[in-house]
């Protein structure tokens, strides 16, 4: 079940970050008995997040291990997941994604994000972090932790760059180090090219930070008539439609994550027993600040008795995005030419 497993937790992040963001840009229904007071709130909420400069968000897996046990032994025999499976997901229950976007100086969200990062952690530590400004792209890895996770260590993986060109063994030994290293996309692509991959766009497509707030906007729009709202402590209960939200996000899912994944996920929603996506949708101080999101409705028998939130709080007080101050940097140009050498 490793495939639909993935899958399944894509669609939640994707439904819950973007879904969630820009699916209330116009409610209707039942809110305390004022659904056009419901609604201008949320606009107006969605306004204000538009309006700022940056954004913050932080993704969490709410369960337990007793929890994912139920919904395991609840999917048919061929989709459940083995031991090994079971242990990594439930390891995720105590990590996070935490993730930022900045718009250019003077500029909002609105006009678009200039630079992001995501940062992917495990109780008190940063497994992979990833900064995006402008073509430059930095990275950053655990390197300790991947290695026992491959059954080595880093001195055993270091011995393997020992006496290569420096072009090589500069970056591979920062990485091992966990120190960040950088690439210059537009050289990388133009080097890659030249390899012959010019025909492989999801190989050689490049992140874009602007892309999910174009998602966002497609989504709002998508959804003038077909979300119902119903007031909730701290917020709004939203229910829209499944097929329909799948249609919407695809285009915008695939600037983002891929083609690939953007089929997946589409799939995945198109797929689900209920006709209808519910999440809770957060609001502090008339600002969004955080979505709601349960993942067993996403599965085949969505009336288990368990619990799996994916929960996505959101800071729009958040330290603009900053590229790090010292970089190795990875010359994937001259990479090249030293190992057909």
């Amino acid at each position: 079940m490793r495939t639909h497993s993935r899958t399944m937790v894509l669609a939640g992040i994707g439904t819950a970050a973007v879904l969630g963001l820009g699916g209330c840009g116009a409610a209707t229904g039942d809110a305390a008995g004022n659904g056009a007071e419901a609604k201008r709130e949320i606009v107006t909420a969605f306004g204000e997040l538009g309006a700022s400069d940056r954004l913050g968000v932080e993704v969490t897996l709410e369960g337990s291990r007793a929890d994912l046990e139920r919904i395991n032994a609840a999917q048919p025999a061929a989709d459940r997941l083995d031991d090994a499976d079971l242990d990594l997901l439930v390891s995720a229950l105590g990590g996070r994604i935490v993730a930022g976007l900045s718009a250019a100086e003077g500029s909002s969200l609105a006009d678009g994000a200039e630079s992001g990062r995501t940062s992917v952690q495990l109780g008190d530590r940063s497994l992979a972090d990833v900064v995006l400004t402008g073509d430059l792209l930095y990275l950053r890895v655990d390197a300790a932790w991947i290695a026992r996770q491959l059954d080595t260590d880093v001195d055993d993986v270091r011995e393997l760059f020992v006496g290569n060109d420096p072009v090589v063994d500069a970056p591979a030994n920062a990485l091992l180090d966990s120190e960040w290293v950088s690439v210059d996309l537009d050289r990388a692509v133009k080097a890659l090219r030249e390899l012959g991959f010019e025909d492989d766009d999801d190989l050689l497509a490049t992140p874009d930070p602007a892309a999910g707030y174009g998602l966002l906007e497609s989504l709002r729009d998508s959804f003038e008539s077909d979300v119902r709202v119903t007031a909730i402590d701290g917020g709004y209960h939203v229910v829209a439609p499944a097929r329909k939200t799948a249609d919407a996000v695809h285009d915008d899912v695939a600037a983002l994550i891929g083609e690939y994944e953007a089929d997946s996920l589409s799939e995945e929603i198109a797929g689900m027993a209920a006709e209808e996506i519910a999440f809770d949708l957060l609001l502090e101080n008339g600002k969004l600040s955080g979505v709601n999101l349960d993942l067993v409705q996403f599965l085949g028998t969505p009336d288990v008795d368990a619990n799996l939130v994916l929960e996505v709080r959101l800071d729009q007080e958040v330290a603009a995005v900053r590229a790090p101050a010292e970089a190795t940097v990875v010359d994937v140009e001259g990479i090249i030419e030293a190992l057909a050498s």
